[in-house]
């Protein structure tokens, strides 16, 4: 679907099942909502915890899912460090268009009772309105379908070569959705 069908997805999925997002600049954050924030990331067991806090608090926004009060699911706009953003662009054979994406859409998690209603696709939609026309990347596990799904819906496209990940026996990839600035 388009974007503007997309955003009527989300309404129409928002009234209907009591959800709720908030967009949020780190610093407008509580110290709760942090704290809840990083223990669904430790959840989705792709990140390591050194430094997770300070990486979340460096982001440029926050994405809160909430089903009722609980927390359903969460993402995040974030400001990659440089070197990693060469870096992981530079696994992918495509180094060259790093300084086209100043963004990063990552941490997306959806809790387990939640999985397998489309949720992703809710906190996408947000981060990308957020980006606010940059140029946005995301890197993924190759086999992660319903995550490929997502950011494809939304306009990002998967560009380069798949690369070995550091942490486990499995493949990354990286989408890209393009400025419009």
């Amino acid at each position: 679907p388009t974007s503007r069908g997309l955003k009527s997805y989300m309404c129409d999925m928002l009234e209907s099942c009591d959800m709720t997002i908030c967009v949020k600049k780190p610093c407008q954050c509580t110290d709760r909502e942090i704290g809840e924030f990083h223990r669904l990331v430790l959840e989705g067991g792709e990140v390591e915890s050194d430094d997770l806090k300070s990486l979340i608090r460096n982001a440029a926004f926050l994405i809160f899912l909430y089903k009722d009060s609980n927390l359903a699911g969460i993402a995040a706009l974030k400001n990659p460090r440089l070197s990693y953003k060469r870096r992981v662009f530079k696994k992918a054979n495509v180094a060259t268009m790093a300084p086209n994406y100043p963004l990063e859409l990552g941490w997306v998690f959806i809790s387990e009772q939640y999985r397998g209603k489309g949720l992703s696709r809710l906190l996408v939609e947000p981060a990308i309105n957020a980006a606010d026309g940059a140029g946005v990347f995301a890197t993924m596990r190759s086999d992660n379908k319903r995550m490929s799904s997502s950011l494809k819906s939304s306009g990002f496209k998967r560009t380069g070569t798949r690369y070995a990940s550091d942490r486990g026996n499995y493949k990354l990839e990286i989408y890209v959705l393009a400025a419009t600035q």
